[in-house]
């Protein structure tokens, strides 16, 4: 069988593909299944009906400092200027309200550490702007002007923006749009709306803050996971190398030293000597604690934990499939939407394709809704620009059919969510959980922690 991909106006040339089997793209993949004859050479087009566009914010400052290191120096000046080219006026709206969007509780949070230079700590800096800015270059290429999914004058009537309600990702939103679609022409029709969720009812990373349960997976990792046997020799390194005791500073974990190094090496700072055999150790134990955080420590509470964290993400991606299935009036064809590692990391592990490498910065992650000449509909995951095999389905492309079958069990609404959350669940899984919050002193500084996803 012969798949070409077509469009509604022309082919897809970046993605023309010839293959034996179910696949698209990937003739290449290890993970494609060639399940039929070469010699069934039945032609059919597959045409892209709408794209769903998950990425992280750019490159932006440190979050975390590592005690006795000297700072790196984030001169305000410099790494926060604002590209021309990228600026527009946007109008931030209120998801559920439609009002002016809420004040963001992590942005004053930020806004509290000053670093060394000027800059807010999780600030998106200048070098994260072009990342932005090429990211949605990249997204003109193939859904303008190759797929012609959308015209190439902005029309909110197709596209929908939205981002969390964090200053990063909304300057990061503006950056892949100006990409996209030019500042220039986006300052004739600005302000341009995009689209905020309160923080009670957002779904673009895991909401800890609105499910106990979550909060207390998070807490476990960040506070206690580094006593673990897998993780213990390794913190005990970095104790001696830093001269520090990660019990001694909240929120001084595997994550936050590698959020301080990867801060500093991205920007061009330099790293000290002695941290460098210990790189890829950092990497290795901080990518783990990302994937406990968001996608449960034990195979027993993986389905909960991600059902949990990234569940309700991925019922919005069927919601919005299903409204272009039912030609909905304001069904879109594309969706961007402006995230964080900790929801990337959440969606790799829910599809099953977590490569135990942190989400780079400006990294994402596309669902794609295609048709053939029969009307069935196909999903494609793709990520870090290549077709991915999820879970469930049989190659890189996969029927709409197959794809909600393998995502049906972690489908959620938000009464069965807050019914989860509210439970002791994790406790009756996990039962290490309760012996570690015995006698703990739960300061205003850990619980913010702890109901802040790591990473963030």
């Amino acid at each position: 069988m012969r798949w070409k991909i077509l469009t509604g106006s022309g082919v897809l040339s970046a993605a023309i593909c010839s293959c034996t089997a179910k696949t698209l793209l990937a003739a290449t993949d290890p993970n494609v299944r060639e399940d039929v004859s070469p010699s069934q050479t039945t032609e059919h087009t597959l045409t892209l009906k709408q794209a769903q566009v998950f990425f992280r914010h750019g490159a932006r400052t440190t979050i975390h400092t590592i005690p006795k290191l000297k700072e790196a120096c984030y001169d305000e000046r410099v790494l926060r200027h604002q590209l021309p080219h990228t600026m527009f006026d946007l109008d931030m709206v209120d998801l559920e309200t439609g009002g002016p969007k809420q004040n963001s509780k992590l942005d004053e949070h930020y806004a509290k550490k000053k670093l060394w230079g000027g800059c807010e700590a999780g600030q998106l800096t200048t070098l994260g702007q072009q990342q932005c800015f090429t990211l949605g270059l990249n997204l003109r290429d193939e859904y303008i002007y190759k797929a012609k999914l959308i015209s190439e004058d902005y029309d909110p009537s197709t596209v929908f923006g939205r981002s969390t309600n964090i200053k990063r990702t909304i300057e990061s939103l503006r950056c892949v749009m100006a990409g996209m679609f030019g500042a220039q022409n986006l300052r004739k029709i600005a302000p341009v709306k995009i689209y905020i969720s309160a923080s009670k009812k957002e779904v673009l990373f895991p909401n800890l803050a609105q499910c106990h349960v979550l909060e207390q997976n998070n807490h476990s990792v960040l506070f206690h996971i580094a006593d673990k046997p897998e993780y213990k020799p390794n913190r005990l390194k970095l104790e001696k190398v830093f001269g520090v005791n990660f019990k001694d500073h909240v929120g001084l974990s595997f994550v936050g030293i590698r959020d301080d190094l990867v801060a500093r090496k991205t920007h061009g700072f330099p790293v000290p000597d002695f941290v460098l055999p210990f790189w890829d150790m950092i990497e290795v134990m901080a990518s783990k604690m990302m994937y406990a955080s968001f996608c449960g420590q034990h195979k027993a509470e993986r389905p909960t934990i991600m059902k949990l964290s990234t569940g309700p993400l991925m019922t919005m991606v069927l919601d919005n499939i299903q409204d272009m299935e039912e030609n909905k009036r304001d069904a879109k064809k594309l969706f961007l939407f402006a995230t964080h590692d900790s929801t990337m990391v959440g969606i790799l592990g829910l599809l099953d394709i977590w490569d135990n490498e942190w989400p780079p910065f400006s990294v994402d992650i596309r669902f794609e809704l295609y048709e053939n000449q029969n009307k069935e509909k196909f999903i494609q995951v793709i990520y870090k620009g290549k077709a991915r095999k999820v879970r469930g389905c049989d190659s890189t492309l996969c029927s709409l059919e197959q794809f909600r079958k393998a995502m049906k069990p972690y489908m959620i609404r938000e009464k069965e969510f807050l019914s989860i959350c509210n439970s002791d669940i994790l406790e009756q899984i996990d039962k290490e959980i309760k012996e570690e919050e015995k006698g703990e002193i739960q300061t205003e500084e850990v619980r913010e922690q702890s109901e802040t996803p790591a990473g963030m």
